[in-house]
């Protein structure tokens, strides 16, 4: 859980910090066993992917671009799913990363 959560959390982070909105939004709700968790952040609008793979914008790459590989690695060992989406400002993780508790 600190490894999901804190990965998310620090990415979100520094993506707002390089925006003039700064704009971060938690939601964490457990139902059912599950834990449900929302980030929502702006971001200077610059994405790497590719194939559905987000890779580091950061300039250190060799230390960098290791935590959404991690968040998915996590949320597929506990049967769950991850949602990605993002428009120029915001970038979303959605409602749909489920995780058995």
């Amino acid at each position: 859980m600190n490894v999901l959560l804190s990965n998310l959390l620090e990415n979100a982070i520094t993506a707002s910090e390089n925006t003039q909105e700064k704009m971060l939004h938690l939601k964490l709700i457990t139902k059912k066993g599950l834990l449900y968790i929302e980030i929502e952040n702006s971001y200077n609008g610059v994405i790497n992917e590719e194939k559905g793979r987000f890779y580091t914008t950061k300039n250190n790459k060799a230390n960098h671009g290791f935590g959404l590989k991690n968040v998915k690695r996590i949320v597929e060992k506990h049967n769950g799913t991850l949602d990605i989406t993002y428009s120029e400002e915001r970038f979303r993780i959605n409602e749909n990363v489920k995780l058995f508790l």
